[in-house]
C-alpha cells in the first residue's frame, strides 16, 4: 500500500493550503506513515492516513486570526463558503473528551479505525 501525499490531504482540507512550510508537512507525513499501517488497515491505509493528517494538521495549524482552531470539544458546525453544517451537540459533562471528535477529519478516522480491527477489514453479513 501507498503512503498518502500532500495533494490528497489538500483534495479534503484545502483549508490547510496555507501551511507553507514543506518541512511541517514533512514531519506530520512521516508521523502519519509510521503510525498507520497497512498491517493495521490493509487497503483503507491511505485513506486512514489521509483523515488523521488533516486532523492533526487542523489542530496544529492556526488558519486566522478570526477562529482558534485549536479549541477543543464536540464538532458541532462546519462552514465552507456559503455551506454550512450543524451537528447535534450533547452537554454531557460524564462523558470522557475523545479528541478526535474535535474536527471533521477526526470523527472520519475512528469511522475508518473502527471498520477495521487486527488488519482485516470488517464486514457485515451479505457484505461479501
Amino acid at each position: 500500500m501507498s503512503n498518502t501525499t500532500k495533494e490528497k490531504i489538500l483534495l479534503i482540507a484545502p483549508e490547510l493550503s496555507g501551511i507553507t512550510d514543506q518541512d511541517v508537512w514533512d514531519l506530520f507525513l512521516d508521523d502519519v506513515a509510521r503510525t498507520i499501517t497497512s498491517a493495521r488497515y490493509g487497503t483503507d491505509q491511505e485513506r486512514a492516513q489521509r483523515y488523521l493528517c488533516a486532523h492533526l494538521l487542523t489542530l496544529s495549524n492556526s488558519l486566522d486570526s478570526s477562529r482558534n482552531v485549536r479549541a477543543t470539544g464536540q464538532v458541532t458546525s462546519l462552514k465552507t463558503g456559503e455551506e454550512s453544517i450543524n451537528f447535534a451537540s450533547s452537554s454531557n459533562s460524564n462523558k470522557k473528551f475523545d479528541p478526535y471528535d474535535s474536527t471533521v477529519y477526526g470523527l472520519e478516522f475512528k469511522k475508518i479505525r473502527s471498520q477495521n480491527v487486527l488488519g482485516f477489514n470488517s464486514y457485515t453479513p451479505g457484505d461479501l
